[in-house]
């Protein structure tokens, strides 16, 4: 059917077929309309001819899923034994303790390049971010997953792929494998950046600084506590609660498993600093 064949039942139809699954029929729709939207911007179908413009959309309920402290070591202990054997690239590995230990999203860290990290001021410097330019705090553990990865010359790109010269392109079938050996079936890879801004949350952080950690103001080309060393930066709390350590170990933070687990928040003794 060509493009000015479509009509707005045509488009209604196609919504109302979906039903069964509201936020897909919903995201159906708007994809629709961008198409639409764009061929009347190259001029391939006349103004007003979008026939999407008075479909209205399922009520759609977000989906909320938080990994729970066991969760997060069952998804660390899967990584360190696809690690331990072998079977995953290194880089699909590194990627997804990224992603849970900054909160980023998928696309902001499988197009990381070796320049955006500024070991200097301990930030990942994000360009391409979906909010504009921004930049994230790089903790120790985050820096140890990046120690991990061989940088290889001419190559950009921090996480590469299966073939030279490339990066790593998609992480959703190397998260179907980990998810499945960690009994996670639920979960999804975006699961993880909610995960970590619910973490954030439980240990004091308010919401500005998990939704935007260090994104420049106007006028401003330095953060404040980027500009200062010595302040604890937004997000290492959250980072350093399920941070990868050796062993079993109780530190003052907490409990820490091996791979990529969590702590459970301990008590501090009255009067100590």
């Amino acid at each position: 059917m060509a493009l000015k064949d479509v009509a707005p039942e045509d488009a209604a139809n196609l919504h109302r077929s979906l039903r069964g699954t509201p936020a897909a029929a919903n995201q159906t729709i708007w994809v629709l309309s961008k198409m639409f939207s764009l061929a009347e911007s190259w001029e391939m179908v006349p103004p007003g001819r979008n026939p999407c413009r008075h479909i209205r959309h399922y009520r759609a309920t977000p989906r909320e899923r938080f990994l729970t402290p066991e969760e997060f070591r069952r998804v660390g202990h899967a990584l360190k034994a696809f690690e331990a054997r072998g079977s995953m690239l290194l880089s699909a590995i590194a990627a997804i303790r990224l992603l849970m230990l900054t909160g980023c999203r998928s696309d902001e860290i499988l197009t990381l390049q070796w320049e955006d990290i500024d070991r200097v001021a301990r930030v990942l410097r994000l360009r391409d971010s979906k909010t504009g330019p921004r930049m994230v705090p790089l903790t120790g553990t985050v820096l140890k997953v990046l120690d991990g990865l061989e940088r290889e010359d001419g190559v950009p790109w921090v996480l590469r792929g299966a073939k030279p010269k490339t990066r790593l392109a998609c992480l959703s079938g190397h998260w179907r494998r980990v998810r499945k050996a960690a009994g996670l079936d639920d979960v999804r890879l975006h699961d993880c950046r909610h995960s970590y801004a619910s973490r954030a949350l439980a240990l004091g952080e308010g919401l500005p600084v998990i939704g935007r950690p260090a994104r420049p103001c106007p006028g401003r080309h330095t953060p404040t506590w980027c500009a200062t060393p010595r302040r604890r930066r937004p997000q290492e709390p959250a980072a350093r609660s399920i941070s990868p350590r050796p062993g079993g170990r109780r530190g003052r933070s907490g409990w820490r498993w091996a791979g990529m687990a969590c702590s459970m928040p301990t008590r501090r003794a009255k009067g100590r600093r």
